[in-house]
């Protein structure tokens, strides 16, 4: 089993499984703060490493430097998740789906049309910054 493999497996067991015994179950509640639109500060993600590097979002309120196309992402607390990506013209495009939790730290995202899920392993949520894996599978 290749490296690449065997981290992508990792990751994804941990994101399904939780880290120990005592995980949480799945359908355990996201912690309160994350229930808002999250904006990629990729000026503030930390040097790639490994096949699924953490990116860092902040609220949409935090006074980001100028910058073109911003990706963001609102998770609500009823199972709606709004993906905005840039656009042709540098305006937002959305696209709606739906998340479920894995454990307290992960959440599954489907989005319709789109047959591979959107994992988002939580590494760190404080109140004005997130840090995050994403992958799809």
């Amino acid at each position: 089993m290749t490296n690449r493999v065997l981290m992508r497996s990792l990751l994804l067991s941990v994101c399904l499984a939780g880290l120990a015994a005592n995980a949480p179950p799945a359908g355990t509640k996201l912690p309160p703060e994350i229930f808002r639109t999250w904006v990629h500060s990729f000026e503030e993600d930390p040097s790639p490493e490994g096949p699924r590097p953490i990116e860092v979002f902040r609220p949409s309120t935090y006074s980001f430097p100028r910058a073109r196309g911003r990706g963001a992402f609102e998770v609500r607390a009823d199972g709606v998740f709004v993906s905005h990506e840039p656009g042709r013209s540098d305006r937002s495009e959305s696209t709606t789906g739906e998340w479920e939790t894995r454990d307290a730290m992960c959440i599954v995202v489907s989005f319709p049309e789109q047959p591979r899920k959107t994992y988002i392993q939580i590494v760190s949520l404080k109140s004005e910054v997130l840090q995050v894996r994403r992958w799809q599978e």
